[in-house]
């Protein structure tokens, strides 16, 4: 038998490997969660703050009136994006209790989770896919896997990316359309593509992928629309409500506990020693929108000047990340958008451990502050809480800058080169050479 003839039963060894290892990590972060599952699991409640087992999935059942019977959108609508609802209602099925749709939804969220493994594992090519273990056993993977439904979307995410990396930029659209029904983000891949398109001249891929995703999103809320519009709700809501819904309250939420403008927020509060002082919703909206506009231009601008055309991981990881830093929300979960990104960037194992530990130390921080701001009696103050927010803020800066650095320090630009060959996700970047630009 030939040598290469040999070759694949390694990684396909490594592959079983890793989902074993992703699975037994999944297990760990669903019995974490374990304490909350019959009892506890309310937005206010003492225990969810203090075994840190509060999960937004528990909270859905009753707020979203599944344990009413209710189906997301037919019924009433739901604060999520469409195909999120859609998942809450597959879960519902058979269940009778919270902490079955809990169980319920662990399971569909373990199949994510493996294929978030699994596709990082092909993205990131045969050489490192060792280094996919860092998704699987991932402190924010653990924690947060069952928190929301943040794993669904980065499923999505991922079979994006690799259907790109296997040179199908309309099937990547379909999965990037199918996985902002779910969340948003990974509609925000465009925008580094749409750069490194340009440079390597592929723009009508780029298109490809556009026109896939734009119409894949449009017909998931199209279809919302109609099914909600064929029945009557119980609050007389317009059709239209149901898919908007979650877009208006995104845009008239107030800053978020967990962003860089809650901090600001909180910093005024000592300047003007006023402690009602708040950003209000139309002015954190403005400066959210203005900061992020200025941080995904100087993005482009690092993409388009950088001495070789940046790797497709490199690229979403830092937009994605650009979007966390100036979002009024940044949720403790969405560490789950960036951990596959991560990895795909090249992030070696010791600064991405180090990350990883300051969120849990953050993400500790948060749930001991809110278990004061319950009344408990104890609890962390507002400072202690701020500082951890700069610190996960600057964890994360910090790993953003060693990518930079990377993009930066890299070869020249030139087809066929072993740059090329050496991102496994190009796909048709790969394939043309384009010059430097000036």
């Amino acid at each position: 038998m030939r040598p290469e003839a040999r070759r694949p039963a390694p990684a396909r060894r490594t592959l079983v490997a890793l989902l074993v290892l992703t699975g037994a990590a999944f297990a760990i972060g669903w019995t974490q969660k374990l304490p909350c599952r019959t009892e506890g699991y309310g937005p206010g409640n003492h225990l969810a703050y203090t075994r840190m087992c509060y999960s937004d999935v528990h909270v859905a059942w009753t707020s979203e009136r599944l344990d009413e019977g209710k189906l997301p959108y037919r019924d009433h609508p739901v604060e999520y994006p469409v195909l999120l609802g859609a998942m809450m209602a597959l879960a519902a099925v058979g269940a009778h209790s919270a902490a079955q749709f809990f169980d319920h939804t662990s399971v569909l969220l373990l199949v994510a989770a493996l294929t978030v493994s699994a596709t990082t594992a092909k993205l990131v090519g045969p050489e490192r896919a060792r280094a996919a273990a860092m998704v699987a056993v991932a402190p924010g993977m653990i924690l947060h896997g069952t928190v929301n439904w943040d794993l669904a979307a980065a499923a999505l995410a991922g079979a994006a990316l690799l259907a790109w990396a296997r040179r199908r930029p309309g099937l990547a659209g379909v999965a990037l359309g199918l996985g902002g029904a779910l969340k948003l983000y990974p509609l925000l891949f465009l925008l580094p593509l749409l750069v490194l398109c340009l440079r390597r001249r592929q723009v009508r891929a780029w298109g490809r992928a556009f026109v896939g995703a734009a119409a894949t999103w449009i017909a998931c809320n199209g279809l919302v629309f109609a099914v909600a519009g064929s029945f009557s709700w119980a609050e007389n809501q317009p059709a239209r409500n149901a898919v908007l819904r979650f877009f208006l309250l995104s845009r008239d939420r107030p800053a978020d506990w967990d962003s860089v403008w809650f901090v600001l927020q909180e910093v005024m509060k000592r300047v003007t020693d006023d402690p009602a002082w708040a950003f209000s919703v139309p002015a954190v909206n403005l400066l959210s929108a203005m900061a992020l506009i200025v941080a995904m231009a100087a993005l482009a601008m690092l993409l388009w000047r950088s001495p070789s055309v940046p790797q497709v991981g490199q690229a979403v990881f830092l937009a994605v990340a650009v979007f966390l830093l100036t979002s009024k929300v940044f949720s403790p979960q969405f560490t789950i958008w960036l951990i596959p990104l991560a990895v795909m960037a090249r992030v070696r194992w010791l600064p991405f451990l180090g990350w990883q530990v300051v969120e849990v130390g953050f993400t500790m921080a948060r749930f001991l502050y809110f278990d004061g701001l319950v009344g408990s009696g104890g609890g962390l103050p507002a400072g202690v809480f701020v500082s951890a927010v700069v610190a996960r803020d600057l964890a994360l800066l910090a790993l953003m800058y060693t990518v930079v650095r990377d993009i930066r320090q890299r070869p020249g630009d030139r087809a066929g080169s072993k740059d090329d060959a050496a991102d496994p996700a190009a796909g048709v970047l790969a394939s043309t050479a384009a010059p430097v630009p000036a």
